[in-house]
């Protein structure tokens, strides 16, 4: 009886719908690794506009604003560590074929974010655009 028990919850949780948590994210600088060393650079209002993304935290689904010919503009990160609001660990995310980690503090209302790709280091804000669930 004890292992019916059990066993109905493991079903019963692992049937619980997954909450999305997308934020969308802006580059307020951006760094090109040349020499070792990363030269900094404050974007524009238009270019920080142009170079947003939004990220799914519990999924890895990543949509950049921009096509640039060189970056991808839909992927899925392999999610290391999926973070939540207020969580004390960072979301990091990894996509292998592109060798890009993102990573975004998520324990403060302001979450920062270090995108490492192409030899570039993007570094900016992100806020909530979707918080399913966050209402129920």
């Amino acid at each position: 009886m004890r292992w019916a028990w059990s066993t109905l919850l493991a079903l019963l949780l692992s049937s619980a719908p997954a909450f999305a948590e997308v934020l969308e994210c802006k580059p307020n600088s951006f760094g090109y690794w040349s020499g070792g060393e990363a030269q900094a650079t404050i974007l524009t209002d238009d270019e920080q506009q142009a170079a947003g993304f939004t990220i799914d935290l519990q999924s890895g689904a990543y949509h950049q604003n921009w096509n640039d010919g060189v970056d991808p503009v839909d992927v899925t990160y392999e999610v290391i560590y999926g973070g939540a609001y207020g969580d004390e660990a960072d979301f990091i995310g990894w996509h292998e074929a592109t060798r890009s980690l993102i990573r975004i503090r998520t324990n403060n209302e302001e979450f920062q974010f270090v995108h490492d790709h192409d030899r570039s280091l993007d570094v900016g804000t992100c806020s909530f655009i979707s918080r399913e669930g966050q209402y129920d």
